[in-house]
């Protein structure tokens, strides 16, 4: 029944609104997205919200690119919030307080530093009942990242894999040309190493990058962790790019997280996800600053 749900969460698709996205298009025009196509995927963040309206959840929950919320989209962002926030075009009947804020995965316990922009809405009674009076209060959902993020050497330390697991990296890099401009970044840098710091014009391959053993990753990104692309993140020491099972451990996910399809295929479907440890910090204060304190106000 509506408004009986606690959270509704969910990431609208967001390659619309990255660096190499096209923001708002023709929303009738058929667009491709990872194994199919299909229209309107820069107006999904509408009808998540509006799904919301309908199912009045207690607390909604969502996340996408920080380029959504930047200057060149931050107006539609904002229309968008304000379907989720207001009954009514004259703004005069809310229904939820609604903020957004930029969190990195790396200070959640992850070896990667993937920002996004996560948003929160507290249906207006539920709101006001636990001290949210407007919308600036629920900045104080958030939480506070770590001070000391996690490295990859550390996250990869002790993880054990096959040569099976690991051969066919090595092999896409060699036979594809991806490989000879990964074999011209050193190996070990003490920071991330692109091809612009050993001389070479970047062009298209400018976020090629060799990882340092001491840093988290960058976010790894769907385009760029395939096994012969010509962008992402290469290991530190490995003339290639992570194999499934480090990229499963530089997201935060189980080792025995199963993934099914090609090796790209694969790799999309990691660097698609929001990294667990981050939407965990997230249920936990919400819980913690909302939910448990509005149902213990119901006793």
């Amino acid at each position: 029944m509506a408004g009986e749900f606690d959270v509704l969460n969910g990431s609208p698709p967001c390659c619309e609104f990255s660096t190499a996205g096209r923001g708002i298009a023709d929303p009738n025009e058929l667009r491709p997205y990872s194994d199919t196509k299909q229209r309107g995927m820069a107006t999904l963040i509408f009808d998540f919200f509006k799904l919301a309206r309908r199912a009045r959840p207690r607390v909604v929950i969502g996340e996408n690119v920080p380029a959504l919320a930047g200057a060149k989209h931050g107006a539609f962002f904002e229309s968008a919030l304000h379907t989720l926030r207001f009954a009514d075009p004259a703004h005069t009947r809310r229904l939820y307080y609604s903020n957004a804020h930029v969190l990195a995965a790396s200070g959640f316990g992850v070896p990667q530093e993937r920002r996004r922009l996560f948003f929160i809405g507290v249906r207006k009674d539920v709101a006001e009942a636990v001290g949210i009076n407007d919308d600036a209060d629920v900045l104080g959902l958030f939480p506070e990242p770590d001070a000391i993020p996690v490295t990859i050497r550390s996250a990869l330390a002790d993880l054990q894999q096959t040569h099976k697991e690991v051969e066919p990296w090595f092999r896409a890099a060699t036979t594809s040309s991806v490989g000879r401009w990964i074999e011209l970044l050193p190996p070990n840098p003490p920071k991330r190493a692109y091809l612009r710091d050993v001389g070479v014009d970047v062009s298209f391959r400018f976020s090629l990058s060799r990882c340092a053993w001491n840093l988290p990753a960058p976010t790894l990104a769907v385009m760029g962790q395939g096994p012969d692309a010509l962008s992402g993140a290469v290991h530190p020491e490995a003339n290639r790019k992570f194999t499934l099972p480090e990229l499963k451990r530089l997201t935060g996910l189980p080792d025995d997280y199963r993934l099914t399809g090609t090796l790209r295929q694969g790799a999309e479907r990691v660097c698609r996800m929001v990294p667990p440890w981050v939407i965990r910090a997230i249920a936990e204060r919400v819980y913690e600053r909302v939910l448990q304190p509005h149902n213990e106000g119901l006793k």
